[in-house]
């Protein structure tokens, strides 16, 4: 059987403590979204472009969807394909 000291017990995870971890939420995302969108076209302190990775499969998918699959595996058409996303994205590599 419960107590009256169980029963009367509140729940840790309030209302205020709820709008409190909203609260600190959202201010955290602004910053982190802040400070990727305040960089110049998303270039980290050295240079580099950052999630530049990533667009070597997207040049690969996009060959492949204009028809011509066969070019992804051709890298100077991977490069020409990046330079256009990433125009001083540098060389691209292989995928494959």
């Amino acid at each position: 059987m419960l107590s009256a000291a169980h029963v009367t017990k509140k729940h840790w995870l309030n209302a205020t403590r709820l709008k409190l971890y909203l609260f600190a939420g959202v201010v955290g995302f602004l910053i982190m979204t802040g400070g990727i969108i305040s960089r110049s076209n998303l270039v980290n302190p050295h240079g580099f472009q950052i999630l530049s990775d990533f667009s070597v499969f997207w040049s690969a998918s996009r060959l492949a969807l204009t028809g011509i699959p066969e070019a992804a595996y051709t890298p100077s058409a991977l490069h020409q394909i990046v330079q256009t996303i990433a125009p001083d994205g540098g060389s691209a590599y292989g995928w494959f």
